[in-house]
């Protein structure tokens, strides 16, 4: 097994999900896909990471239509904000660096 270790830019998005994204299907049994988890995430990846989840899962609900949901469909976001603590106004303290949503009901 072979660990690396990697320095974290300042303003990095990680965005983790389940395979049930990817492999949603809509009416004509199309998958949603990683490429279009790719264009959701590059237009909305300056948003808040709450945004962001809230995002890509409308997108879902919207691609899948009446379909039933098969599979569970989780989504998390982290924005890594430097390793220097930022001092924050107190409206971006109520704004968190991790944002998840899931399941889709």
């Amino acid at each position: 097994m072979a660990i690396s270790q990697r320095k974290l830019e300042d303003d990095l998005l990680l965005f983790f999900y389940t395979d049930g994204v990817t492999e949603a299907l809509d009416r004509s049994e199309r998958f949603y896909g990683q490429a279009r988890v790719e264009v959701v995430l590059r237009d909305v990846a300056n948003l808040p990471v709450e945004k962001i989840t809230r995002s890509v899962v409308r997108d879902v609900r919207t691609f899948c239509g009446e379909r039933e949901q098969s599979d569970d469909i989780s989504v998390m976001a982290v924005r890594w904000l430097g390793s220097t603590p930022a001092k924050l106004n107190p409206s971006e303290a109520s704004d968190p660096a991790v944002a998840s949503t899931s399941p889709l009901h």
